[in-house]
């Protein structure tokens, strides 16, 4: 597996609500082009700081990339007990979607200028980190979900297995 942590093993662990789960898929994947990008835009804020008395003046703006690196450095998808969740960085913009609601899913290739983070796109929401792989999930009631991963092979796989 590359650039990711993929923890596919069953196992029991405790959900956001704290209750035990059954964990049949989980896996993180590190958006390091996005690390990359803020490291640069920090770097080019100090270089562009005249002096030290207007240091003062970046200390906002740095710690607001700082800020949106941690909540966005990557992204867990995790399927257990009939639910998939998926969250950025630490539990960051928490959602899930109950396996029964899901009609169908199938690997895609995003466009790229869809870019990264949360988007509403023309091919439903997309929450994504790094890469222009996807697996694009369609509920039964109409709505289309794109979760951006490097592991869309195993993320569809257990998506399917939990659907059937």
């Amino acid at each position: 597996m590359r650039w990711g942590l993929n923890l596919s093993l069953s196992r029991v662990r405790k959900n956001d609500l704290g209750n035990e789960m059954i964990m049949g898929y989980r896996h993180t994947q590190t958006g390091f082009t996005i690390l990359a990008f803020f490291a640069l835009a920090i770097i080019v804020i100090l270089a562009l700081t005249p002096d030290k008395a207007s240091f003062i003046y970046t200390l906002l703006p740095i710690g607001i990339l700082l800020i949106f690196s941690g909540l966005f450095c990557s992204m867990t998808v995790q399927i257990g007990n009939g639910t998939l969740f998926w969250f950025f960085g630490p539990r960051f913009w928490k959602k899930k979607i109950q396996l029964t609601e899901v009609e169908h899913a199938e690997i895609v290739t995003n466009s790229w200028w869809y870019g990264w983070g949360i988007r509403l796109t023309n091919s439903g929401w997309l929450y994504n980190v790094s890469g222009l792989k996807a697996v694009q999930i369609s509920t039964k009631n109409g709505k289309k979900i794109r979760l951006g991963t490097n592991d869309p092979v195993g993320l569809l796989n257990a998506i399917t297995d939990n659907i059937t």
